[in-house]
């Protein structure tokens, strides 16, 4: 893997009203690494107390194992060959990729003593991480959300870590459509996923876990978020518990529930918002997952659901390894060069956000901050199937 340039985040700023914190937790039952994103206040002075703890894509306390999980990552369906050491040049480039106003263990923003800070439990999809999907959730914390993102330990995640420290990477030997695996795999994903969405709810509990004092956690408007396997692992967990209110999916791979989902057998309850690239149903080799995206909202019971089609987008448009590394990303996708994978990248989250402030979630940013960013590529980028307008509209 060898890139163009040093790949980083500065050309891609968070835009909410705070910088960020994170730090990292583990659940009690299955034991899963949990990143946790939290809105900071912008002070100089925390600014320059944490300026050498800045949040880096890459893990680099465990920097070797970390890339090893990259290598499995980009062969998901077949064994890849792993080299006991990691060479340099595999992640030089990534090394430089960090989010300068995201800072460990900094302390939350004392807005969120009385205001609401509500939580988003993120779930990564097949071959992927949570510090895949950096930028997006180092975004929406800065929008005034607190985002909690599993590593499964389902062999679906290119690298997990045991609380005894052991490294487990994802299982490259499995082809994507083998149904008893994948199912398998799902119903470990959904445990894991109720299980941190319960810890969450806890309030007394997660508060002490999270060590960052006492805040206004809001719990009755919990959502549900993921993209691909992650996707589909929200949309089918929220169904699981009355706690989860709400569901931002990217990409869902129906794959699993495809036959009950076209016959209206899986009924989603909440509130649903997703969004299909154009291009993620050859990605697949087959035409399903647009009819099981359409089905999904078909027959689902909320009135306030949105359905969007990414219009030039990949599925791995919606990660941040695309972003960073674009000319392997022209090469896994097999694409034509394009200016489009930053624009693409950025409206995917972005129109989450959208979505969010017209459900009345966003009080920390307006709904117009976000058209504001998104209206020049709306006609280019984005086919509503179902647009979802609330009364003020």
């Amino acid at each position: 893997m060898a890139s163009i340039g040093d790949p980083n985040y500065s050309k891609y700023p968070t835009r909410g009203p705070y910088n960020i914190g994170f730090k990292q937790i583990r659940t009690d039952k299955f034991d899963n690494e949990v990143i946790v994103f939290y809105p900071v206040d912008k002070d100089p002075k925390i600014e320059k107390d944490f300026k050498h703890k800045t949040f880096s894509f890459f893990d680099t306390k465990n920097q070797n194992e970390f890339i090893k999980g990259i290598l499995h990552s980009m062969q998901p369906c077949r064994e890849p060959y792993i080299p006991n050491n990691a060479p340099e040049f595999f992640y030089r480039f990534l090394l430089g990729a960090k989010i300068k106003n995201s800072f460990e263990e900094a302390p939350l923003s004392k807005d969120f003593t009385n205001k609401e800070l509500i939580p988003i439990l993120y779930s990564h999809g097949l071959s992927a991480h949570p510090r895949y999907y950096s930028q997006m959730l180092n975004d929406y914390a800065s929008h005034g959300f607190i985002i909690f993102a599993i590593a499964h330990r389902d062999r679906s995640c290119s690298v997990t870590q045991d609380k005894l420290g052991n490294f487990t990477y994802l299982d490259g030997n499995h082809q994507k459509h083998e149904y008893e695996f994948r199912a398998q795999q799902l119903r470990t994903r959904e445990n894991e996923f109720v299980e941190l969405i319960n810890e969450v709810a806890n309030i007394g509990h997660i508060q002490n876990k999270l060590n960052l004092g006492k805040f206004n956690l809001g719990i009755q408007n919990l959502v549900v978020s993921g993209h691909s396997f992650g996707g589909i692992t929200c949309i089918s967990a929220a169904q699981m518990t009355d706690k989860a209110k709400n569901i931002v999916a990217f990409d869902p791979w129906t794959y699993v529930y495809q036959d009950k989902i076209v016959s209206g057998k899986f009924i989603v309850q909440q509130p649903m918002y997703t969004v299909m690239t154009e291009h993620f149903e050859r990605m697949l080799g087959g035409g399903y997952i647009w009819e099981g995206t359409k089905s999904l909202q078909e027959f689902a019971k909320s009135e306030k659901n949105e359905s969007i089609i990414l219009k030039h987008g990949y599925h791995y448009d919606q990660q941040d390894l695309n972003l960073l590394t674009p000319f392997e990303a022209l090469i896994f996708d097999k694409r034509m060069p394009s200016y489009e994978i930053p624009i693409i990248y950025q409206l995917n989250s972005q129109l989450g956000l959208l979505y969010l402030s017209k459900l009345g979630l966003a009080n920390s940013y307006k709904e117009t901050d976000i058209r504001s960013r998104v209206d020049k590529y709306m006609s280019k980028y984005v086919n509503y199937h179902i647009e979802y307008k609330n009364k003020r509209e």
